[in-house]
């Protein structure tokens, strides 16, 4: 394989893995919005209603996700991802012994950032 196949094949598992991640949230805190909603720190809930502010998440996790799966604006997409991940996972540190997968997310959101650096 040469090497730009490789980066691409690469790339293209990075954003389908984090697309799934966005997506698989989306849908779920849709249907069980009451297992989502305290992940969202109490200042955010008090500015803006729970169940709104889940939706309002849920639909920007779908449109993060659809960038990322079309490989458009993907180095946008996946800063945009690396810090979602990073704040939530930040946010509920007292829920670290359940969110410590998201380590592994946040990296690799900060891989697809390198790898879809354009070099000058």
């Amino acid at each position: 394989m040469n090497e730009d196949f490789r980066l691409s094949l690469s790339s293209l598992f990075l954003r389908l893995g984090l697309a799934f991640v966005f997506l698989y949230a989306a849908v779920y805190m849709t249907f069980s919005p009451e297992n989502y909603i305290s992940y969202f720190p109490k200042f955010m809930r008090d500015l803006v209603p729970g169940y709104l502010l889940l939706h309002v998440f849920a639909i920007f996790e779908v449109i993060l996700s659809f960038f990322l799966i079309i490989g458009r604006f993907t180095f946008i997409a996946a800063i945009i991802s690396f810090l979602t991940m990073f704040a939530l996972t930040v946010v509920n540190l007292d829920r670290f012994n359940v969110l410590f997968r998201n380590v592994s997310i946040i990296l690799s959101a900060l891989a697809l950032v390198v790898q879809s650096r354009k070099s000058k």
